[in-house]
């Protein structure tokens, strides 16, 4: 039995060779491929895992309370103190903006 297998093997060998030796151009563009598009989508898998962790990051700073809420609390009270009140007037920063012609009249 043994023997029959070795020959059988043997004999797809044969008949195979040739195959592969005429499709071997097409088989290397097709590994080609394959091979990017498994890179591709290890690029893309690792994409994704970073944004999860970075989520992870922000929600765990923003719920402790640590510098990120610190610094999103100082970001707050800048453009507060920007933007206009709720009845329509300028803000700190519209006031203080000023046309040339206005600083031309300012400095004679």
């Amino acid at each position: 039995m043994m023997g029959f297998s070795f020959l059988a093997t043997v004999v797809v060998f044969l008949i195979s060779s040739p195959l592969v030796l005429l499709f071997s151009p097409l088989l290397l563009f097709a590994a080609a491929v394959l091979v990017g598009a498994l890179t591709g989508l290890g690029a893309g898998g690792d994409m994704a895992l970073a944004g999860i962790a970075s989520l992870v990051w922000f929600f765990q700073g923003a719920r402790a309370g640590g510098t990120l809420a610190l610094v999103a609390s100082m970001y707050e009270e800048k453009v507060e103190e920007g933007g206009g009140d709720e009845e329509g007037q300028d803000g700190y920063l519209q006031q203080n903006e000023q046309s040339p012609n206005q600083e031309a009249k300012q400095g004679t």
